[in-house]
């Protein structure tokens, strides 16, 4: 059995402990390096929320401005409405526009007759070869005028110019191409200027 020497094995104890508070200076330092990292995880994380939190804030308020000021920008109806102005529904003027899309039936619609108050309406369309009689005659606010040689239907009863021209913008932003605001009256349709 090998004999080891009282100041060997005290300076292997030394050794030993020398190397142990090594390790602890290394634990301790790599203790510091990982608070650190978590310190600033934990900095760069509220950064980016709040960073996120005024991106999404600056959107938010940026849409209710234009829904208010825009409306139309964002598809929202404008709040102001004419009196007397009745609001169509985008599906049923969908269903209307896919309606005057589809060929026309062999049915005949007489002219339509006029008291002899003046009505104003807003012109969707004028056809030279096609008759789409798609509607009832009780239906007021659809109606076709026989022009010859073109169909027109219009949309709407309105007594007063502005009133059909605000829904003609309706119409527009609805995706209507030029519909054009019309006068009728006893019967027959009054040339208006168009840029009124």
């Amino acid at each position: 059995m090998p004999f080891i020497k009282k100041e060997d094995l005290s300076s292997l104890y030394k050794e030993i402990d020398d190397n142990l508070e090594k390790v602890r200076i290394c634990q301790k330092q790599y203790q510091l390096l990982k608070s650190k990292e978590n310190a600033s995880l934990k900095r760069n994380n509220s950064q980016t929320m709040t960073v996120l939190f005024w991106i999404v804030l600056t959107v938010f308020l940026s849409y209710g401005l234009m829904v208010h000021y825009k409306p139309q920008w964002v598809g929202v109806p404008p709040k102001s409405v004419s009196p007397g102005m009745v609001l169509v529904s985008q599906d049923s003027l969908s269903s209307l526009q896919l309606a005057l899309n589809k060929a026309p039936q062999e049915t005949e619609v007489e002219d339509f007759e006029l008291d002899d108050v003046p009505v104003y309406a807003v012109q969707i369309g004028a056809f030279k070869k096609k008759d789409l009689s798609l509607f009832s005659e009780g239906f007021v606010n659809f109606r076709l005028f026989k022009n010859r040689p073109y169909n027109t239907y219009s949309l709407g009863n309105f007594s007063t110019h502005e009133e059909a021209k605000a829904f003609q913008r309706e119409l527009i932003i609805l995706g209507f191409k030029d519909p054009v605001v019309a006068l009728f009256e006893n019967g027959k349709r009054i040339l208006i200027n168009p840029n009124d």
